[in-house]
C-alpha cells in the first residue's frame, strides 16, 4: 500500500484560526495597521494554533462604537470578496457571543439561586447531603 499523509490534513480549529488571523490581516491593511510579525506568519500557517477571534472582535466592536459608517464601509463592502468573508465571519460570531452570553448569565443565577438556597439549610442538612458548609 502506498504511504498517505491525510492524518497531517489541519483540523477544524486550525483551519477556523488561519481563516480568522487572514481576516486580521484584512482588518489590519484597511485600517492602515502594521500587522505584527506573527500575524503574518498564522495568516500563512497552515496549522495556526493562535485564536485571533478575541483579537478581531475587540477590535471590530471598538471600530464599529467609534465609527459605524467606517464599519459599514469595511465589514459590509459587497465589492470586496474578503469584505464579505469578514461580514460572514462577523455575524457568526454575534450570534456565538449572543449565545454565550445568555449561557454565562444563566449559569450565574442558578449560581445565586444555589447560594441562597444553601444559605436556608443548617449544619445538619448539610451533613445529610454529604457536604460541609464551608
Amino acid at each position: 500500500m502506498p504511504c498517505r499523509s491525510d492524518y497531517m490534513e489541519p483540523n477544524s480549529s486550525e483551519r477556523r484560526n488561519q481563516a480568522t488571523a487572514k481576516l486580521c490581516l484584512f482588518f489590519m491593511q484597511q485600517i492602515g495597521w502594521v500587522a505584527p510579525d506573527n500575524l503574518l506568519a498564522d495568516a500563512e500557517h497552515l496549522y495556526c494554533t493562535q485564536d485571533w477571534a478575541p483579537f478581531l472582535c475587540q477590535n471590530l466592536r471598538a471600530l464599529k462604537e467609534r465609527d459605524p459608517e467606517g464599519f459599514d464601509n469595511l465589514v459590509y463592502n459587497a465589492k470586496n470578496p474578503q469584505s464579505r468573508k469578514l461580514a460572514d465571519w462577523w455575524e457568526a460570531h454575534e450570534e456565538f457571543d449572543k449565545k454565550r452570553v445568555a449561557e454565562e448569565e444563566k449559569a450565574a443565577a442558578r449560581a445565586k439561586l444555589a447560594e441562597v438556597a444553601r444559605g436556608k439549610l443548617t449544619n445538619a442538612e448539610f451533613d445529610a447531603l454529604g457536604q460541609h458548609r464551608y
